[in-house]
């Protein structure tokens, strides 16, 4: 599913949004500078979702890609993520 971004609850504020991708896990943070980092991207199954929510945040670059360790559920749809952004 999903959901609007509602943006900042107020300005100045950092974002941490945990993205609707199915199993596993992805989870954006976001700067008051407008930074953008992504920890996991969920399984390869899960490509569509994690880009999919991504660009309908309206990120366009990631300055980082975190994956917390080598399994599926967390770094399965990572290729996806790298061919869709410069990261």
């Amino acid at each position: 599913m999903m959901l609007p971004d509602a943006g900042p609850p107020w300005p100045g504020s950092s974002t941490v949004t945990m993205l609707d991708i199915g199993q596993g896990d992805a989870i954006l943070l976001r700067s008051p500078d407008g930074a953008a980092a992504l920890i996991d991207t969920g399984v390869d199954g899960s490509p569509a979702r994690v880009v999919g929510h991504l660009k309908h945040l309206g990120v366009r670059r990631l300055d980082l890609l975190a994956l917390t360790h080598d399994q599926a559920d967390h770094a399965g749809a990572a290729g996806a993520v790298l061919s869709s952004f410069d990261v």
